[in-house]
């Protein structure tokens, strides 16, 4: 889990370095949108805020399975067995990702175009 919250913070800090490449103004944010007025800003910082957490889901999906992987081979030491569910957890996890990857188009498409 040490290695998914380094990464996590990295991704952070990539994400914030992506923000500043693409323009993005952090003193344009309007946070509270009753007082403020809604802004396109603040709709790309929601959905990109939640974009962060589901892979901070993500990766803790990936840590459970994990370690439910090695649980599970300690009782069963066949490696068939152990390679099947490996590839079952990977394949859950693949599908995970490609939900990911396809929100984050849609989050790009939805703020540039």
């Amino acid at each position: 889990m040490f290695v998914f919250s380094i990464l996590l913070l990295l991704l952070l800090f990539l994400s914030v370095i992506l923000l500043y490449l693409f323009n993005v103004n952090f003193f344009n944010f309007n946070f509270f949108p009753f007082e403020c007025g809604f802004s396109s800003y603040f709709i790309f910082y929601f959905i990109y805020l939640f974009e962060f957490i589901y892979l901070i889901i993500l990766f803790s999906v990936l840590d459970i399975e994990i370690n439910f992987i090695w649980f599970l081979n300690f009782f069963f030491n066949n490696n068939f067995t152990s390679f099947l569910l490996l590839f079952f957890f990977v394949i859950i996890f693949l599908i995970l990702l490609l939900f990911f990857i396809y929100e984050l188009i849609l989050v790009f498409i939805f703020y540039f175009f």
